[in-house]
């Protein structure tokens, strides 16, 4: 009887533990990262596939992200689309140190329209996030390598005269390339 409840004891959590591990799936927290991000951007932001893993630096994927337009913009083509943007982030300096290191950015096909009206109102300025907390503000995020690949931006700006669309790769031995369409 004793052997029959130690097993149960030890079995059953084991077995939840193992069917969670299957049929776990990050896209669960989908509606939750859009929501956080709508709100710290100011506008709504979606994505179709998360994934996560964990470590000392975790690693976030997100994948067909947009950023929408904001009012008083045509919702037919959206700020920006990243089919993969991929975040590195280091939770041990953040636990212990109080600091938000971000040792890897990488944007894979980012398609981004910055357009300024005539009245010089923009779709790439962001309304500032308001502190959680009152008193000292936490210093601005620590941030390594930034790495676009297959990039394409159309910038639009009447004051300047400018009408631009350009293509961006990064490689890392040298630097930023940009190219002029």
């Amino acid at each position: 009887m004793r052997a029959k409840c130690w097993v149960a004891g030890i079995g059953i959590p084991v077995l939840l533990i193992v069917l969670l591990a299957i049929f776990w799936s990050w896209n669960w927290f989908i509606p939750m990262v859009d929501s956080r991000a709508s709100a710290a951007l100011g506008r709504k932001v979606t994505m179709s596939h998360l994934h996560v893993r964990l470590g000392r630096v975790v690693t976030v994927r997100a994948g067909n992200v947009q950023i929408d337009n904001p009012k008083g913009f045509p919702a037919t083509q959206p700020f920006a689309k990243i089919r993969q943007l991929t975040i590195r982030f280091n939770i041990i300096d953040y636990l212990f140190h109080n600091r938000t290191v971000v040792p890897l950015i990488d944007l894979n096909h980012p398609v981004i329209n910055a357009v300024a009206t005539p009245a010089q109102v923009d779709n790439y300025t962001f309304k500032a996030a308001k502190p959680s907390k009152p008193g000292k503000p936490k210093p601005p995020p620590e941030i390594g390598t930034l790495t676009i690949e297959s990039g394409l931006a159309h910038v639009v700006d009447p004051k300047l005269k400018a009408n631009l669309r350009l293509v961006i790769d990064t490689r890392a031995a040298t630097g930023i390339v940009a190219k002029h369409r």
